[in-house]
């Protein structure tokens, strides 16, 4: 079987941590170089990231180096789109590690199932601790759980054939797909992928998770840096109502619903009734994070930081979903008001 040219793109920000574990994995695969180009986009770094790909570009010819000093990963994105030489586009993440047959797998699922019209092909995600302690630990549990991201399947990874879905992490398309589709919407800076999964779908494409294909996650490990990057998760999931596009599915709004009731259960603390039904519920929800807690790997060691960090990543990411929601109701209020 030919193998088609891939172009890979990297939008990246202060990766210096992690830029070269993921570059060392790329040029380690296995497939012919003289197919390959990597287009990395720095989106205004502010660490020794550059500097490091620019040692690499002193001994790997297909690496280049792209600028956007806007930062935001559509355009990061779209400017690798239009540099692109390529047949084909696999878009990778700074912050992960790909296998020696990563690029091979990708482009096989790809072309083989193009009569079934798969126009994105993409693989589980691995998810491991950004550092060597509990907290880090339990933020990799979390995401690897149904109880913390939901039936998203990449996340959990349960499966053992290929299976359609609704969206895949990162990507591999052919090129002239974005003919037909468009490139990213650069209004829509973090759900990025979601939206453009829906618009393929839309056209009447597939998208393929393939559990032979595997991506190591280095998830976040400081505190206050992984608040703030699952409430902006939890805010660009709503936040794009003000734009008229509906891009979450049920999963992406339970956090929002359990932060509304929070807020409820907060406001009504007085009345007898609706305070026992709060109790009931809040009651409900720590024996299910308590279970999850233990399941998720079996070990007591981390149960306590399992728990916290569940009930930590619901809040955060709900309350995000609750403040994008006010802002695109207030903006949309606005718009009619100006007629």
């Amino acid at each position: 079987m030919n193998k088609i040219s891939v172009s890979i793109i990297i939008p990246f920000f202060n990766e210096e941590k992690h830029i070269s574990k993921c570059l060392d994995s790329i040029i380690k695969n296995d497939y012919p170089k003289n197919l390959l180009e990597i287009i990395l986009i720095n989106g205004n770094s502010e660490d020794n990231t550059v500097k490091k790909i620019q040692e690499y570009q002193k001994k790997v010819p297909y690496i280049f180096l792209k600028q956007n000093p806007k930062r935001e990963i559509p355009i990061s994105l779209n400017i690798g789109i239009k540099a692109a030489q390529n047949d084909c586009i696999i878009r990778l993440d700074a912050h992960s590690h790909y296998p020696s047959n990563y690029v091979s797998l990708c482009t096989k699922y790809l072309k083989e199932y193009q009569k079934e019209k798969v126009a994105n092909v993409g693989g589980v995600l691995i998810v491991e601790p950004g550092a060597n302690t509990k907290f880090a630990r339990a933020i990799a549990n979390i995401y690897s759980s149904s109880f913390g991201v939901g039936n998203s399947t990449f996340r959990t990874g349960n499966l053992e054939s290929p299976k359609f879905v609704d969206t895949v992490p990162f990507g591999t398309y052919y090129k002239k797909l974005f003919d037909e589709i468009g490139l990213y919407n650069e209004d829509i800076p973090r759900s990025e992928d979601i939206d453009l999964s829906k618009r393929i779908i839309e056209k009447g494409y597939k998208l393929l998770l393939v559990p032979e294909i595997k991506v190591y996650y280095h998830a976040r490990s400081d505190f206050f840096d992984f608040c703030r990057h699952t409430f902006i998760n939890g805010y660009h999931v709503t936040f794009p109502l003000n734009k008229g596009r509906m891009l979450f599915e049920l999963r992406h709004l339970i956090p929002c619903f359990f932060a509304f009731f929070i807020l409820l259960s907060i406001a009504t603390i007085k009345i007898d009734l609706l305070c026992y039904l709060s109790l009931s519920i809040y009651t409900l929800y720590f024996s299910l994070t308590g279970y999850f807690s233990y399941k998720v790997k079996n070990n007591t060691h981390l149960f306590f930081y399992n728990s916290f960090t569940f009930f930590l990543y619901h809040c955060t990411y709900g309350f995000g979903s609750v403040w994008g929601l006010y802002e695109a109701l207030i903006i949309r209020i606005k718009r009619l008001k100006n007629g």
